[in-house]
């Protein structure tokens, strides 16, 4: 495996990532949760560190330390507000308003943010995890920046039609 990570890292990155992301489809067909996402998530998580325990690292390599766990609320307040305020300066530019749904299921929009969140953990952990990481530490972070537009392009148009399609 070391051989040919660095023999050729961009193909080594293309078959994890085709590898990852057929364990994630297979699972998507087989459950059916609102957990799905939580648990796919966590099986890739495992098949990363596997990958690294077989380079003798860990998923400290990723930043995923016990030390630093407690940013995790942080990094997450700090993105709500920036998306926040990022909305609001939208809104003041094209003279926006909002109506508010008295009717909300609140319910349901936490079940939406749960989903959300196990879809971004999949997706981080695949291509701005372990691919993406193996990828630049071999051929240099300018020469890697394809991937990572791939990855950004393959995940949107992902998304797309599975929103297209009512999934």
């Amino acid at each position: 495996m070391k051989k040919f990570l660095s023999t050729k890292p961009l193909s080594s990155a293309a078959l994890v990532f085709i590898a990852l992301f057929a364990i994630v489809l297979l699972m998507s067909i087989v459950i059916h949760s609102a957990w799905a996402n939580h648990l796919k998530a966590t099986v890739v998580l495992l098949a990363i560190w596997f990958l690294y325990r077989l380079e003798g690292k860990n998923l400290s390599e990723l930043g995923l330390t016990s030390r630093l766990f407690y940013l995790l609320p942080i990094g997450l307040m700090i993105g709500i507000l920036y998306f926040c305020m990022l909305f609001g300066f939208q809104m003041l530019q094209n003279d926006i308003s909002i109506q508010w749904n008295t009717n909300i299921n609140w319910g349901l929009f936490f079940n939406g943010l749960w989903f959300l969140l196990g879809s971004v953990m999949i997706e981080e952990f695949i291509f701005r995890g372990y691919c993406f990481k193996k990828t630049y530490e071999q051929i240099g972070i300018v020469k890697a920046m394809p991937f990572l537009l791939f990855c950004s392009l393959f995940f949107i148009g992902l998304y797309s039609m599975l929103g297209a399609i009512g999934v």
